[in-house]
């Protein structure tokens, strides 16, 4: 497999799981009004979907199509991908202290217990492989993201001629 064809599939699979994260944006927004603290990480995780679907753009539109584009595009992905890439970094380093470190993982899934209590049959050994297959989920997602955002700068050098303003 060339590395159009990984990009490719690795920005389609990107796509579907920004859809799902933008349609969770909406209702964080809502909660933003409520609780003013997440307002940073809620603008994180638009930057974040909005770099999923304007790469996505770049791939189908300008390498696809070799259609001319516009060059705040190109100034919209780069500004995205930073904050793309300080949310997978956050993520992954999180994801592997939680993971790897049994203690801090214990004390957060005690604090999960407590908070669901008045839930019915969910059981510790639930809530902790719920939280361990999300912990693995994100850390591919920012894992993918990752290596989409460095192949993206490449593919931004590549085709810069797309870009111009002729």
């Amino acid at each position: 497999m060339n590395e159009l064809s990984a990009y490719k599939t690795i920005s389609y699979i990107l796509l579907i799981i920004g859809g799902l994260f933008g349609f969770m944006c909406i209702f964080m927004l809502i909660m933003a009004l409520a609780n003013p603290s997440i307002i940073l990480p809620v603008t994180i995780m638009l930057a974040v979907v909005a770099y999923i679907f304007l790469s996505f753009t770049f791939l189908n539109k300008g390498i696809s199509k070799l259609k001319k584009l516009n060059p705040s595009l190109r100034s919209w992905i780069k500004t995205t991908s930073y904050f793309t890439l300080f949310f997978s970094v956050n993520i992954l380093i999180s994801g592997i202290v939680y993971l790897y470190n049994p203690v801090t993982f214990s004390a957060l899934m005690e604090q999960s217990f407590v908070t669901q209590k008045d839930m019915p049959k969910v059981t510790p050994e639930f809530i902790n492989d719920v939280f361990k297959g999300s912990l693995y989920f994100m850390i591919f997602f920012a894992t993918t993201l990752l290596i989409h955002v460095f192949e993206t700068f490449k593919f931004l050098k590549l085709y810069a001629s797309l870009f111009s303003k002729e």
